[in-house]
């Protein structure tokens, strides 16, 4: 995530491909959500202290505003999974934050598919990712019986 806000073009593409049938309504109101979890991401990043209450409240529906359409909300809590995976400062809170963006089944299994779903890409494209990796199959092991954890 670099320093400059993302540029329109990949907002609008990130939308498109995850939900190519929203009309443009939907896909600009989405794009205006993914930004604004974006840029709170780029401030946490900065932040010296990293908290899952905060990276909750990058999920967290504005109070001021409609609620977010389900596949917004979905497309967030993928990003705010990879955010997870990928910063090595949020390995510490992964689990915790975790548990409290999939209270409920539906997103116990949702967040399983994505981490099943990232594991196997990865093991396809026989990508390096280490940490990640190990990460992704600890919250795997922790969401559902570790018999089952691939």
């Amino acid at each position: 995530m670099s320093e400059a806000e993302p540029p329109e073009a990949l907002l609008w593409l990130l939308a498109f491909s995850y939900s190519p049938h929203d009309g443009s309504l939907k896909r600009a109101q989405t794009m205006v959500e993914v930004k604004a979890v974006l840029v709170l991401l780029k401030k946490l990043l900065r932040s010296p202290v990293l908290s899952a209450e905060d990276l909750q409240a990058a999920a967290a529906e504005s109070r001021d505003r409609d609620p977010r359409p389900p596949l917004c909300q979905q497309l967030i809590r993928r990003l705010l999974l990879n955010f997870l995976l990928w910063t090595p400062r949020a390995h510490v809170i992964a689990r915790e934050v975790l548990t409290l963006m999939a209270p409920t089944d539906e997103l116990i299994h949702e967040m399983t598919g994505f981490l099943d779903q990232t594991l196997y890409r990865w093991d396809h494209l026989h990508m390096e990712a280490a940490r990640p990796r190990k990460l992704a199959r600890e919250l795997l092991a922790e969401l559902r019986p570790a018999s089952t954890v691939v």
